[in-house]
């Protein structure tokens, strides 16, 4: 017996194809929600080629269950269900060949109907009720079902039109997994890839710029590849809560406050992207890992929202960056990654280890802030400009926030913040910029204007003042520049970086908008900043950013007042600024620390969505960054404390580098937590005591 995945949570009902392939389903969420991504999975039968076959950034199917391959055609048969549900639903079919998300390649059937891209969680426990199918062939299937939503379910025969007949049936207790005991053609033997004696894998990318997961990005800003290692909590011990445009969720064990990371992260070291945006590197087997590709800052511009784990010795090969596994690039060359050969990853800066905020950032605001930054009665705030603040920051309006915008309550559908979408929308005029005159009772609106500048436009360090409620993104001549999750209660502003896009001439300005209830609202301007006029980060008195303990009892963790002063955005000041005892509702998503929000949604996101690069801390302390290389307070922090701040910021705020870390349990729960760590040591063990059996035995 030897493990052969290395995942998060549940690995799902694995089955043998006719060609040889394992079929699972696996439940994938890191740095995204925990609901939707049920996706069907694929590996050979020594765990080498890991990889998804459908629906890993997919609302829909929220669940696939059961499935099956069938027989001479490269399809599936499954089970299309929920999240928070049985292990049953409505029976459809995958066929890879006509897409990989959505409904592009599911199709409901018995009968064959229209397919929706549905989001959601209790999908499918309506009605009649599938499980277990097993395909016959193309048209026909054996399958447990129950016409109502109640009762035991039978054995049927099924075909693809919905005719069925009963073929066993018990009243008093379910007929379940029906398998034709038949002669069949056995499955092909593959030779085992697997060198056990070695404890490496390699990956190698033709180039990062293949894909949409750096649309935009213009070549040579991708020069690094950030892999980091995944480690899993053995039991729930404590709990906060987490929410955003996937959902919500209980965190158990949690290692972050205020939406952050679901797992500990560790930094495995860096690879370097050549000119020709490929790479190819060594990396730990029997690992889940997933990677970021970096800027010249060492901020993230994507992440990989999901993991890979390769087996010893293992070589795995991709194109780019979430390239479409239904389409190829023609070589035209060699690339630099394969004619120098796979790199050893460079370490960041010591030993792999779990990224822990105490030992890596509170070492920096030792050294750097806390001779200002030590007064606990002062909250961190942002600038608000109906205050005397607008007058030492607002300079010359480029987009006053009255302008007038286009919009559209009904989805414009892909790449709509495109230049050559404003030449054929159809547009509605609005007489505000803030959208209250307008009948937006659903949850999202895309808004977009033209912005006309003089021939002797020169770019500029810029301002955007905000007012939204709830989720924005803002995008200048078809390029994201700015994201903000949650509402405010009055104008906010933030930094933009300076290659936001903006020229002489015409310029296209696009933002969409979505609300999930309440109030709704969106009004964006754009400004010069005067000079001198300095950060954005402002309180009345410098507030603390020591490491005094804040404990919060649910979630069993003794956090720092410097964490939670630098990932909460405190509530409004007619409400109480106190920290509760409880601290799950804290981490609104900041424009000083900005990452990505833990329960985004599966789909990919864009480049730059979120994380260090969009955070004003950076943008403060770096003088490459700050306006006129001008830091806060003259500040000067090596390349190694601004590469750990921006790593903290890209890997969702973790404040413990293992799960018992800052923790406040009791004997109980303490014995409780090493038991199953126990349990994970003696399996372990006997996975390695197997694979040594196995080598004696080949030898």
């Amino acid at each position: 017996m030897r493990r052969l995945s290395f995942d998060q949570v549940h690995t799902n009902y694995p089955t043998l194809t006719e060609d040889g392939r394992v079929i699972y389903t696996r439940w994938d969420y890191n740095d995204r929600g925990q609901i939707f991504p049920h996706g069907l999975f694929q590996m050979n039968t020594d765990g080498t080629s890991q990889t998804e076959v459908y629906g890993n950034n997919s609302y829909f199917p929220t669940s696939i269950l059961h499935a099956r391959g069938i027989p001479g055609t490269g399809k599936y048969i499954a089970i299309f269900s929920g999240h928070h549900t049985f292990q049953r639903g409505k029976l459809g079919i995958i066929d890879p060949s006509k897409g990989r998300q959505e409904n592009t390649g599911a199709q409901l059937i018995a009968p064959i109907r229209e397919t929706k891209a549905e989001r959601i969680d209790h999908y499918g426990q309506e009605g009649e009720q599938f499980s277990h199918p097993y395909p016959i062939n193309e048209r026909e299937f054996l399958v447990s079902y129950r016409p109502t939503p109640e009762g035991p379910f039978g054995i049927y025969w099924f075909d693809i039109d919905g005719n069925h007949h009963r073929l066993a049936f018990d009243a008093s207790i379910s007929s379940s997994q029906p398998t034709p005991l038949a002669p069949r053609v056995p499955f092909p033997q593959r030779a085992s890839t697997v060198d056990w004696s070695v404890d490496y894998g390699t990956y190698t990318m033709q180039d990062v710029h293949i894909g949409p997961g750096l649309e935009g990005i213009e070549r040579g800003k991708a020069k690094k590849l950030r892999v980091i290692a995944l480690d899993y909590r053995s039991v729930g011990i404590g709990a906060n809560g987490n929410y955003g445009p996937a959902g919500g969720a209980i965190v158990s064990t949690p290692i972050a406050a205020g939406h952050g990371t679901w797992d500990v992260k560790i930094p495995i070291g860096d690879a370097e992207i050549y000119e020709d945006g490929s790479a190819s590197f060594k990396v730990p087997a029997r690992t889940p890992l997933y990677f970021q590709v970096l800027d010249e800052n060492g901020h993230s511009i994507q992440t990989m929202r999901s993991w890979s784990t390769l087996q010893p010795g293992e070589h795995f090969a991709c194109i780019g960056c979430h390239e479409d596994k239904n389409s190829t690039v023609r070589a035209t060359r060699q690339s630099m990654a394969m004619i120098r050969g796979p790199q050893e990853l460079v370490p960041f800066y010591g030993a792999p280890r779990g990224f822990s905020f105490p030992n890596e950032i509170q070492p920096i605001l030792d050294k750097h802030c806390i001779e200002c930054h030590q007064n606990d009665d002062a909250k961190p705030k942002f600038a608000r400009l109906e205050s005397n603040v607008a007058e030492q920051i607002l300079g010359q309006p480029i987009f006053p926030n009255s302008s007038v915008w286009h919009y559209s309550t009904k989805d414009p559908g892909r790449n709509w913040y495109e230049p050559e979408f404003f030449e054929t929308a159809k547009t509605f005029p609005t007489e505000r910029g803030n959208f209250s005159n307008v009948p937006w009772s659903q949850a999202d609106i895309w808004i977009w204007t033209t912005l006309d500048l003089p021939d002797d436009w020169q770019q500029e360090r810029l301002l955007l003042r905000f007012f939204h409620d709830e989720c924005f993104e803002f995008y200048v001549n078809g390029k994201q520049v700015y994201t903000a999750t949650g509402h405010n209660f009055g104008f906010d502003v933030a930094w933009l970086r300076e290659d936001i896009g903006l020229k002489p001439g015409r310029n296209y300005l696009a933002a969409h908008c979505r609300d999930s209830g309440g109030g709704r609202a969106i009004n964006l301007g754009l400004y010069a900043t005067k000079p001198g006029s300095g950060a954005l980060f402002l309180s009345e008195k410098p507030f603390s950013l020591r490491g005094d303990i804040v404990h919060d009892p649910r979630a069993k963790r003794n956090w720092s007042r410097s964490y939670v002063n630098l990932i909460v955005v405190y509530r409004h000041p007619r409400q109480n600024d106190s920290p509760p005892e409880s601290l799950t509702w804290l981490g609104r998503h900041n424009r000083v620390v900005n990452w990505i929000n833990v329960q985004e949604g599966p789909p990919m996101l864009p480049p730059y969505k979120a994380g260090a690069a969009r955070s004003e801390l950076l943008t403060m302390l770096d003088p490459n960054l700050a306006p006129n290389g001008r830091t806060h307070n003259d500040v000067k922090l090596t390349r190694e404390e601004l590469d750990k701040l921006a790593c903290w910021i890209d890997l969702l705020i973790p404040f413990c580098g293992d799960y018992f870390e800052a923790n406040t349990w009791n004997e109980a729960e303490l014995k409780r937590y090493e038991y199953y760590e126990k349990k994970r040591r003696d399996m372990q063990e006997l996975d390695r005591e197997n694979i040594l059996r196995l080598l004696n035995t080949k030898r």
